[in-house]
């Protein structure tokens, strides 16, 4: 037969899990390619391209090569595409039909699925029925594949792609992890560490410089990295070393869906002895303990008003709160870059938070002053505006409250008696309710304000000599503290920091001195 005059063809081939039983391409792409070939041979259909997506769900049209594809269309003149089934192309019924009855016609492109005898240059009125009939089938494959796992995780069965750090997965037994004797050895190393009352980042120096693969490195998916003080706390709280599987923490909202959400922990499988603990409970649980006794309690009171505000000075990453042993002190900051990798990537910059406190308040008290003529002028302001006529009057607004509310109890009764239709009885009860609130919010915060000199002043004082720092008091004045390396030690210790207001354009250097 004769080829098609301008005819361009591309083959479309796709397998959504790759053939085991043989190396390389999978079976039913070669299938699909001779097909294909031999079809366009007969229609006389020259092919130009060849797309395949071995081992890639219909679910998706994030396919490397589908997407290529579609890029190439216009460059190499494209305006065919051979597909040996509907379900090659796409398992999403909306999405699928997206493509078919409105891309590929707006660029001029036929799309022929041999199998199905589908052609897009005739109208065929089934089209998208065989398209949501696709989605139905990788809709029910997808529920049976998440029944079957959820099967093997309640078993106690290991289901996730990367055996955790220290196990490897069991030759012999399918979903089972045995330990890996070089990893375990390294995770019982951070344990005794840990227990003995060794930080995180204090662990991850000692196993950099003892040159340990960290665990991306050592399975292979990265070709270089070190530990960090976060890889060595998660593998500390990872109650897979007592024996523990939890599995199932994280759950896609639809089969067609990429993102994931974590779940509820009352949704996760919990199932203990599933394989061979690494350390024991005691030593797990004395772990725990020694990292809460480091972690700066939220319980205590403790807000640390400069986070999102003091940065290094040399490596620009924010400062941390770490804990202290100094008597009386709340807390220490440091850099965030060495807290979490150490040395390798910046120094410590350790300062003393009530002495970067101390040096923020004494700069915000000399950039608030007020002389006694302008504090006298604000308190004259501030009252005229506080009694001024056209202010609600609290009386007036409990006035109004009072009738609202009359005003509702009447609602129910005309209600109950039946002079109030249901539908008109909750339409005014909405209406009344959010009149009742707004005025008892009115009425709120005009019973607190009380224009008397002696509140007056108390206020202008808390505001322009401030006694203490608060996260609002920063982040209103305060748009950055840049801290450097401290010199000295003891009595001698010496601190630069920078410190950037919101209405100066120059930096204000400060030097703080603390032991």
């Amino acid at each position: 037969m004769t080829a098609e005059a301008g005819c361009r063809a591309a083959l479309y081939l796709r397998l959504s899990r790759d053939d085991t039983g043989r190396a390389g391409e999978s079976e039913s792409i070669a299938n699909q390619r001779r097909l294909l070939h031999d079809y366009a041979l007969r229609q006389g259909w020259p092919v130009v391209a060849e797309y395949a997506d071995d081992g890639v769900s219909g679910t998706t049209f994030d396919r490397p090569q589908f997407q290529k594809m579609l890029c190439e269309i216009p460059q190499r003149g494209i305006n065919l595409i051979l597909i040996k089934d509907l379900s090659r192309l796409g398992r999403d019924y909306l999405e699928t039909g997206r493509y078919l009855e409105r891309y590929f016609p707006e660029h001029g492109v036929r799309v022929v699925a041999v199998g199905d005898a589908v052609d897009t240059a005739h109208e065929d009125i089934f089209l998208p029925m065989r398209n949501y009939i696709n989605e139905l089938y990788a809709r029910d494959t997808s529920g049976k594949i998440r029944a079957a796992l959820q099967t093997k995780m309640k078993d106690g069965r290991f289901i996730g792609h990367y055996a955790p750090y220290g196990y490897r997965r069991d030759p012999q037994e399918r979903g089972r992890l045995v330990p890996d004797q070089a990893a375990a050895a390294v995770v019982r190393q951070l344990f005794a560490g840990a227990a003995g009352g060794a930080a995180p980042s204090v662990l991850a120096a000692r196993l950099n410089a003892q040159g340990e693969a960290p665990p991306s490195v050592y399975r292979g998916s990265a070709p270089r990295g070190e530990w960090t003080a976060g890889t060595v706390r998660r593998i500390l709280q990872n109650e897979v070393y007592l024996g523990t599987l939890i599995q199932g923490k994280t759950r896609k909202p639809s089969f067609k869906s990429g993102k994931v959400r974590r779940t509820a922990p009352e949704e996760q499988f919990v199932v203990p002895h599933c394989h061979e603990a690494l350390v024991s409970q005691a030593v797990f649980e004395q772990v725990q303990q020694q990292s809460r006794s480091r972690r700066i309690s939220r319980s205590a009171g403790f807000v640390n008003v400069f986070t999102g505000i003091a940065f290094c000075a040399d490596c620009g990453r924010a400062m941390s709160t770490v804990g202290t042993r100094r008597k009386g002190s709340r807390a220490d900051l440091a850099c965030g870059g060495y807290k979490q990798h150490g040395r390798r990537t910046c120094t410590r910059h350790g300062t003393n938070y009530e002495a970067l406190e101390a040096a923020v308040l004494d700069v915000l008290h000399r950039h608030l002053a007020l002389t006694e003529r302008e504090k006298s002028e604000l308190r004259k302001r501030l009252m005229h505006s506080l009694c001024s006529p056209e202010r609600e009057d609290a009386h007036g607004l409990r006035r109004s409250l009072s009738r609202t509310e009359d005003t509702i109890a009447a609602l129910y009764l005309d209600r109950a008696t039946g002079r109030l239709a249901e539908d008109s009885f909750y339409a005014a009860l909405h209406r009344l309710e959010e009149q009742a609130a707004a005025l008892r919010r009115r009425l709120d915060m005009r019973e607190t304000e009380l224009p008397d000199a002696a509140r007056l002043e108390s206020v202008i004082d808390e505001c322009c000599c401030p006694e203490r720092l608060t996260r609002e008091l920063v982040r209103a004045f305060v748009r950055r503290i840049e801290v450097e390396e401290g010199t000295g030690r003891g009595a001698a210790r010496r601190q630069n920091i920078r410190i950037s207001l919101h209405f100066e354009q120059n930096e204000i250097a400060k030097t703080i001195a603390y032991e």
